[in-house]
Formats: C-alpha cells, sequence, structure tokens
C-alpha cells in the first residue's frame, strides 16, 4: 500500500519514492514533466534502486547518445576509481526541489552529501554531477547498475 504525496513539505513516505522525487527523476533522466498522474502513481512507493533501474534502463534515456556516453564513462570510473572532468550542455535547468528529491533517489545515505547540483544548474551537468559523486558510485548497488547497463550497450554497439 503506498501514500500518495503532493509536494515535499508534506510528509515523507517513509517506504520509498514520493511524488517530488518521481517527478525530479523524470526531468533528471527524461528531461521532461511526467505526461499525467497515470504514470506517477504506479511509481509511488518504489523503492530508490527500482526507480533508478527504471530510469537508467528505460529506451527514453537510453535513446540519448549523452547518456549512453555518460553510463560509460561512470562504469568506468567505478572501474578505475577517477574524477571524470564536467562537460557543459545547454540543457533545462533544475530546481531546488528537484535537489532535495534527486538526493534523496542518489544518496542512499540522505545525511551524507560533500557537494550536490545548484538550482538553475541544467539537467543534464545536474545529473552527470549526481553519477559522478562518490556517495553513488560506492554504492553497490548503483556502481552494479550502472556497470550492467554499459556492459549492455557495449554489447550492443559491438553488434553493429
Amino acid at each position: 500500500m503506498t501514500e500518495q504525496v503532493s509536494t515535499s513539505a508534506a510528509i515523507e513516505n517513509k517506504t520509498g519514492m514520493d511524488r517530488d522525487q518521481i517527478i525530479a527523476a523524470y526531468r533528471l533522466f527524461l528531461r521532461r514533466d511526467p505526461e499525467s498522474d497515470e504514470v506517477i502513481s504506479p511509481r509511488l512507493g518504489m523503492s530508490r534502486e527500482n526507480l533508478l533501474s527504471t530510469f537508467v534502463m528505460s529506451g527514453e534515456f537510453l535513446q540519448r547518445p549523452e547518456h549512453v556516453k555518460l553510463l560509460l564513462e561512470v562504469a568506468q570510473t567505478i572501474d578505475n576509481r577517477k574524477r571524470i572532468p564536467e562537460s557543459v550542455t545547454d540543457m533545462p535547468a533544475v530546481t531546488a526541489l528537484d535537489i532535495d528529491a534527486a538526493k534523496k533517489i542518489f544518496w542512499p545515505d540522505s545525511s551524507f552529501s560533500p557537494f550536490e547540483p545548484l538550482p538553475g544548474q541544467s539537467a543534464e551537468q545536474a545529473l552527470a554531477l549526481l553519477l559522478r559523486s562518490e556517495p553513488f558510485q560506492k554504492n553497490e548497488f548503483n556502481a552494479q547498475l550502472v556497470t550492467v547497463v554499459a556492459r549492455q550497450i557495449v554489447e550492443r554497439l559491438s553488434k553493429k
């Protein structure tokens, strides 16, 4: 049983992702708002791992070459434990609410956020900063997710 939460000021759904976090995921991963409440409702209460998997493995996310490149870079960074330089692109800006929600999606320990995106940064810059962050990469689930997706991308590219 999930509880719909309409604003970030509302009581947080302790069992999983809330409405603001799901909307932030749409903005960060797909660069758009969700088309309706019908696509939000099934994701309410979803674990952060399931939400991340849903978006990172979606065809809409993976059809963008810059996302494929970012995932491959992050997978290599996880492997090499090196920092990747920022790339600047012209993308829609994220809000402070998006950033608060995104921290809960990307960093399992919400008390640990050594740096974070700034309101007004493009969605692409914010996504890159979050995926490149050490807390995201050191999380075992996140590392496995990115590595599996990167491996699938490499296999698809090698078949072409």
